[in-house]
């Protein structure tokens, strides 16, 4: 079976994206990094926190938990925000009661929040988030302009490349970090179109090639994401008397790849 161990005890901090359908064990698989002795910091932005039942009680004590789902009343400040601010390098607060980012402005004396510092983070913690698709959802809809009925309908491009850039730069941060990080994802299915195909070809001639990558703010972000991983793990369940398996080779039609796990499909029970 695919191990942590091997990734996570690397002298080098692990990137690690395990992406695939919902319900291959994705988020399980991540949170095991608390049997193996690490403090697990699991950013919750798609409530997958219940997983965690399964883990031994000794390994529950190490797992923190970051309610980061969306705000009730809007995406300004929600936990996507404060978790870009704090992979920035950023100290700030987090009140989980709203599950909304504070400024240092903003605080009320008397009242509790999460002092996120993530610069105190060492080789011993493992950061998740989980997932990539709610976090991308997230940020995607921060500003109020966008929540506007009227408005939306759909993103123009150009709302999408700035999303981007955002991701781009938190991805970056990702790899100045001084702790292990494992970043849970969804796959889809990129047809891409044959340059020259007109526009009302039919798929089966206009379809240059079909790949599977992780889902992010467009499918070419999506296309370019596994460059910033040292390891990307394809989670499936292909029927229900095999169980979970774990790709670790890929090819030019699919992403997948370990720096320290041999190529091939592994078996996970």
């Amino acid at each position: 079976m695919a191990n942590l161990d091997d990734d996570l005890e690397n002298d080098d901090l692990a990137r690690i994206m395990v992406y695939g359908p919902p319900g291959s064990r994705k988020t399980w698989w991540a949170t095991r990094a608390a049997e193996l002795g690490f403090n697990v910091i699991l950013a919750d932005l798609d409530n997958g926190y219940k997983i965690t039942r399964q883990l031994s009680p000794e390994a529950r004590k190490r797992v923190f938990r970051l309610d980061m789902r969306a705000p009730n009343d809007g995406y300004d400040n929600c936990g996507a925000m404060a978790l870009a601010h704090a992979m920035n390098g950023n100290a700030c607060y987090f009140d989980e009661e709203t599950r909304k980012y504070v400024g240092r402005s903003k605080i009320e004396v008397g009242k509790k929040y999460i002092h996120l510092d993530f610069t105190k983070l060492t080789a011993r913690d493992v950061l998740i988030i989980d997932s990539w698709t709610i976090f991308v959802q997230q940020l995607g809809l921060v500003s109020r302009s966008v929540l506007d009925p009227i408005k939306i309908a759909k993103f123009e491009w150009d709302d999408y490349a700035k999303i981007r850039l955002v991701l781009d730069h938190v991805l970056s941060n990702m790899k100045r970090m001084n702790c292990h990080v494992i970043v849970v994802g969804h796959s889809e299915t990129n047809a891409k179109r044959k340059k020259n195909a007109a526009e009302k070809e039919k798929p089966e001639t206009a379809i240059e090639q079909i790949r599977l990558q992780p889902a992010s703010a467009t499918r070419a972000h999506g296309e370019v994401l596994a460059a910033s991983f040292s390891d990307v793990l394809y989670f499936e369940i292909p029927s229900a008397l095999q169980g979970t398996t774990i790709e670790t080779s890929g090819s030019v039609d699919f992403d997948a790849k370990s720096r320290s796990l041999a190529p091939k499909i592994y078996k996970w029970t």
